[in-house]
């Protein structure tokens, strides 16, 4: 079982997302710190092409067919590196993937990992936030937002006064087990969040996004960009 969530690093977790599969797949599980690469979908700022990647389906076997593992110890620059990404067939529907929070309570990989069922993977995903332990991104399970986006960020120096209102960046899985990756406004009044196709951030001296601002922000995108649409629904598993 898949679970996606927590913050990028290993030692404290609030997120996780996982794979898993019936036995005997179950039995044998490995955690991936750096890449993630899901139906031929993947985000990174790292340039592939340095980067000599190695199968090693062998070191985690029994595997089911339809995932595999790449490593890589190819410096960059002259600077020591290592990472894993996984390849995972969406159409494989003995494949689950899913997500789990923390709720207010920190917990490792490896906890996610006890509480899931002995996952075949887990990844950490969001980012946290120490003094409240609660997620600052958007988390979807079973088709219902369980965490949600931070909005507002304080201006600082001569912008003290004004405040950045970032969309919140996420990959997907919809109940047709298709992947879509965008940028969203989420709310804890509205069950489904809104998207867009695009990172996205404006400035105003509001300490929050209204909805008046929202549709406001979004005629211009419609004007300004050529989207017919602008905001969508993201209706994601």
């Amino acid at each position: 079982m898949l679970v996606w969530g927590g913050k990028s690093g290993w030692s404290e977790s609030q997120e996780s997302l996982f794979i898993s599969q019936e036995s005997p797949f179950m039995q044998k599980s490995f955690f991936i710190s750096a890449l993630l690469l899901i139906a031929g979908v993947f985000c990174t700022t790292i340039s592939f092409g340095q980067l000599k990647w190695q199968n090693v389906d062998s070191l985690y076997q029994p595997l089911p067919a339809s995932v595999h593992l790449y490593f890589t110890d190819s410096p960059i620059d002259t600077a020591p590196f290592r990472a894993y990404y996984l390849i995972a067939d969406l159409e494989d529907k003995q494949l689950d993937f899913t997500v789990d929070t923390a709720h207010d309570r920190r917990l490792t990989p490896t906890k996610f990992f006890e509480r899931n069922n002995k996952a075949l993977l887990v990844v950490n995903t969001t980012f946290f936030s120490y003094e409240t332990n609660r997620s600052l991104n958007a988390v979807i399970k079973d088709g219902k937002l369980v965490a949600y986006n931070q909005h507002t960020v304080n201006g600082r120096g001569k912008d003290t006064f004004t405040y950045r209102h970032p969309f919140g960046s996420a990959i997907g899985i919809s109940k047709k087990r298709e992947a879509d990756i965008a940028w969203l406004y989420t709310d804890s009044l509205s069950r489904i969040p809104l998207a867009l196709p695009f990172p996205t951030i404006w400035k105003d001296s509001q300490t929050i996004v209204s909805y008046d601002s929202l549709y406001y922000y979004n005629k211009f995108i419609v004007l300004h960009t050529g989207e017919e649409d602008g905001l969508r629904k993201w209706k994601m598993k």
